[in-house]
């Protein structure tokens, strides 16, 4: 089969991104402008003049409810993500790559700013997408050099990152030569001669790139179930003619394109919707006629699987392409790996790529809620003014019009204007209101004793308020542990693959107040990875109390054992417990608190003291282990009796604390009780 020809690919793409999911409208993108214009709490359209128009927040506080806690559990520590060795040698590698990929993420890249936006479009639009690729930038300075010398000119002309740009040269009174070195050399010939410079100094460097993808931007095949499978993908952006130069692309092709003003994609309702509250006309761009350089095009970044080469296999290509419609230009066309997408989404459906969002679980209820409270508040400015009728001629209506407190309605009968009077609705209004608020806390898991304490918690008992607090955080942490196993592994896998692919040289980063010189080059992009993340084992206020337990058994233990170096219990072990409890007290790291044991170098013994008697032989390690084993399993019904002795312990102090809280909930309950009694 003969290779494809760059015009039929051209076409193939064009076709592909037409019919792509979230291209120019359709259900998806109506759905997610929809989500957008209920989280601003624009009017629904329905309105009426003269009635209460007020819009509930509902989307908004449900998904700003739960963003806090979903960036408490990834971002506050330094390690979102942890490398597994493969085997012993790996050791060493592993700890490295768990460092340096963390490093990337959190000092390369703004990894909170990442984090907040990605959870954000994922809660609020169904999917949250990042890129990873990695960058070969270019750093371009423009410096001025004076009266340089011959020598100093030739030095900087040498160098290979450095271009000339513009000189002048003048003649000035040769200097009085130096007198000859020590190692006989003759010194350097002043020819007079004086050179003002101009360079343009351009710096190649390259490095991990993280950014997210607005879902508007954001292109997918119809018949694709996950990122993994798709056979087409694509970022579809406007980018400056200056952008486009300076990331590679020739500068006669990048100056022919169609400009981007006025095409297809400017008119998207949801990337208007995005500019929509800062920008009345978000698609005008007046200056880009006046700086041809800041001309914008759009330019769509596709990964195709296609059988370009003719081999009758499709393989997977990075195809970039400018211009809308059916004839783009191809800027780029060259075989990859994988493609540089991560998505996530909060409510996965089975065998579906875009899953549910916040969103979609509360709009409805928003519409319900704005309705019932525009007709509470409808009811009660009726029944503070209402409507009145009156007798024809009886009644100067200008005045009647003109209502104010103290003013007069002049009349010609006492009963010439009666109140209509309206029917109060807003306290039947406000109790649906309220199971309204119900089943948004039973859908979203975002409750009202997450937020503090309300008043009706009064009637609830310790133990209710509890459960109902545990049953809110499962779901949250339901949906942190769909958005670790899912986007977040797939980002942090592919930083450790582009890095160990592209970066050919050490890299010295500052890791917990120390330089340290990473490798990558040492490393394997096979190691398995676990997401790190506080989830799985309770909120931070419980695993304080839990760890701080486990370190009293310890203790304990290292009391029975003679030491840390013991059976059960090591010097490794407390630290790691210590970690985890400087982490669930809201600190970076443990580092400037706790010291690794496992960095100390190791004590020497101290030498021979001379005439003292040499000592005894080493011992047996086979009767050391021995002795060992029998002191472990000697001190093993000690442990149990002490590990129910601190059971015990501690369900006797939960009693306690369950029965004083009652007793406080039954005090100010009383007090309530006693002071509406006074009231009446």
């Amino acid at each position: 089969m003969a290779k494809m020809s760059d015009l039929d690919l051209a076409a193939i793409v064009a076709a592909k991104i037409q019919n792509a999911l979230g291209y120019q409208g359709g259900r998806l993108s109506r759905e997610r402008q929809q989500a957008e214009r209920y989280y601003k709490g624009e009017p629904f359209g329905n309105e009426l003049d003269g009635r209460s128009q007020v819009v509930s927040r509902d989307v908004a506080e449900a998904v700003d409810g739960m963003m806090p806690s979903l960036m408490r559990v990834f971002a506050s520590g330094d390690e979102v993500v942890r490398f597994e060795p493969a085997g012993p040698e790996d050791e060493a590698a592993a700890a490295q790559a768990t460092d340096y990929v963390n490093w990337v993420w959190n000092q390369q890249n703004d990894g909170f700013s990442i984090f907040h936006s990605w959870f954000k479009d994922a809660l609020l639009k169904k999917t949250g997408i990042v890129k990873i690729w990695w960058d070969e930038s270019t750093d371009t300075t423009r410096e001025t050099y004076q009266g340089l010398t011959t020598a100093e000119r030739d030095i900087l002309a040498g160098d290979p990152d450095v271009e000339i740009v513009g000189e002048e040269e003048r003649q000035v009174a040769a200097a009085v030569p130096p007198p000859p070195s020590g190692d006989g050399s003759p010194p350097p010939v002043d020819d007079g001669i004086r050179y003002d410079v101009v360079v343009r100094r351009t710096k190649r460097s390259g490095r991990i790139r993280v950014a997210p993808v607005p879902p508007d931007e954001f292109l997918m095949d119809r018949r694709a179930v996950g990122l993994d499978e798709a056979p087409f993908v694509a970022h579809r952006v406007r980018r400056t003619v200056s952008e486009l130069i300076e990331m590679g692309y020739p500068r006669a092709v990048v100056m022919d394109l169609p400009i981007g003003n006025g095409e297809e994609g400017d008119f998207s309702l949801e990337r208007l919707e995005r500019f929509q509250d800062e920008d009345e006309w978000p698609w005008r761009d007046g200056e880009m006629q006046i700086d041809p350089s800041m001309r914008e095009v759009w330019i769509t970044e596709t990964y195709l699987r296609v059988d370009y080469d003719g081999d009758g296999v499709a393989e997977l290509r990075r195809i970039t392409v400018a211009g809308e419609g059916s004839d783009p230009t191809i800027l780029d066309n060259e075989e990859v790996d994988d493609h540089p997408f991560a998505a996530l989404t909060p409510i996965p459906m089975p065998h579906k790529f875009f899953g549910l969002s916040v969103a979609d679980q509360t709009m409805d209820l928003q519409l319900i809620k704005s309705t019932l409270w525009r007709g509470a508040l409808d009811s009660v400015y009726l029944a503070n003014a209402p409507q009145m009728g009156a007798v024809e001629g009886q009644v100067n209506l200008d005045d009647l019009l003109n209502r104010r407190p103290g003013g007069i309605v002049r009349l010609k009968s006492p009963t010439a204007l009666v109140p209509i009077q309206t029917a109060p609705v807003s306290a039947d209004a406000f109790q649906m209101i309220e199971y309204v608020d119900t089943v948004r806390e039973q859908r979203t898991g975002v409750t009202r004793y997450n937020q503090g304490l309300d008043a009706d918690t009064l009637n609830q008992t310790a133990t209710g308020i509890s459960a109902i607090q545990n049953a809110s955080q499962q779901r949250l942490e339901l949906i942190a542990r769909i958005f670790a196993e899912t986007g977040v592994k797939r980002a942090f896998r592919r930083i450790l693959e582009l890095v160990c692919k592209h970066q050919q040289q050490p890299q010295i980063v500052r890791l917990r107040g120390t330089w340290v010189a990473m490798d990558p080059r040492e490393w394997s992009d096979q190691m398995d990875m676990t997401v790190s993340v506080g989830i799985g084992t309770g909120n931070k206020e419980q695993q304080i109390p839990q760890l701080m337990a486990l370190l009293n058994l310890d203790e304990r233990i290292v009391q029975i054992q003679g030491g840390v170096n013991g059976p059960l219990v090591t010097a490794k072990n407390v630290y790691n417990k210590l970690v985890k409890l400087v982490e669930a007290a809201g600190l970076k790291t443990a580092t400037p608190y706790y010291t690794d044991p496992t960095t100390m170098p190791p004590r020497m013994p101290p030498g021979p003291t001379p005439g003292a008697v040499p000592p005894p032989p080493a011992p047996d390690p086979l009767a050391i282990q021995a002795e060992a084993e029998a002191r472990r399993l000697a001190m093993l019904p000690q442990i149990e009796e002490m590990r129910a002795r601190i059971a015990a312990e501690a369900e006797i102090e939960k009693a306690k604390i369950k029965a004083a809280t009652e007793i406080e909930v039954a005090r100010i309950r009383a007090g309530f009780e006693f002071g509406a009694k006074r009231r009446e």
